[in-house]
């Protein structure tokens, strides 16, 4: 399973000390990747790649899960709109199957 932790560290000799940290925990530099404003030198830290800067996984992810939602809405609607049709119609049924009134 893919798992992201995040981490704020207020100036860059903290950002290095996290990353020696995790380094010793067992990850790896490339498992890692800093990001700050415009302006805060990185050197010595990992580098983000352009699409780890733009975070399409999580984005991607995001659009899926509100994909999802959205035709679980549109099903609900479809079958409580047919069940209440139905009853609107005057159309009932019992269980016993025996009497339909139309």
């Amino acid at each position: 399973m893919y798992r992201r932790l995040f981490f704020l560290c207020p100036n860059k000799i903290e950002a290095q000390r996290a990353v020696q940290e995790l380094m010793d925990a067992g990850l790896s530099a490339e498992q890692m990747h800093a990001l700050s404003t415009s302006g805060v030198n990185l050197q010595g830290l990992p580098t983000a790649s352009p699409s780890q800067r733009k975070d399409m996984h999580t984005k991607i992810e995001n659009s899926l899960w509100h994909l999802n939602l959205g035709i679980f809405k549109e099903v609900e609607q479809i079958l409580h709109h047919k069940n209440s049709s139905a009853t609107e119609e005057g159309i009932s049924w019992t269980p016993s199957g025996s009497t339909m009134n139309v």
